[in-house]
C-alpha cells in the first residue's frame, strides 16, 4: 500500500506590495479573563526593515515595529471584515 499526497502547489502567498505612505488595517486581539476583545487598528507605514516587517506610525503618533503579513491596504477588507463576512468582503 502506497501513501499517497495530494498536489502541492509551487505558488505562494502573495501580500499587497507595500510601501512607505501607505495607509494600512491590522487587527488587535486582546484576552482578559474569559473576554476576548478583537479590534482593527488604522495605521501609515513609516519604514521598511526588509521584505518582513514594518515600522508603522499609529494614529496616536506612536511607532511600532509589525509584520508585513499582518497589514492590509487600509481599502481592501481587513482580518476582522474577512472573518465576519467571507473571504470577498462583498456586501449585500
Amino acid at each position: 500500500m502506497q501513501a499517497q499526497t495530494p498536489e502541492v502547489s509551487d505558488a505562494k502567498a502573495s501580500t499587497p506590495a507595500l510601501k512607505v505612505g501607505d495607509e494600512v488595517t491590522f487587527t488587535v486581539t486582546k484576552a482578559t479573563g474569559r473576554t476576548v476583545k478583537i479590534s482593527v487598528k488604522e495605521a501609515t507605514i513609516h519604514a521598511l526593515l526588509g521584505e518582513s516587517f514594518a515600522i508603522i506610525k499609529r494614529r496616536n503618533g506612536h511607532k511600532e515595529v509589525q509584520p508585513l503579513a499582518i497589514l492590509t491596504p487600509a481599502d481592501q477588507p481587513n482580518a476582522l471584515t474577512r472573518a465576519l463576512l467571507g473571504t470577498t468582503g462583498a456586501q449585500q
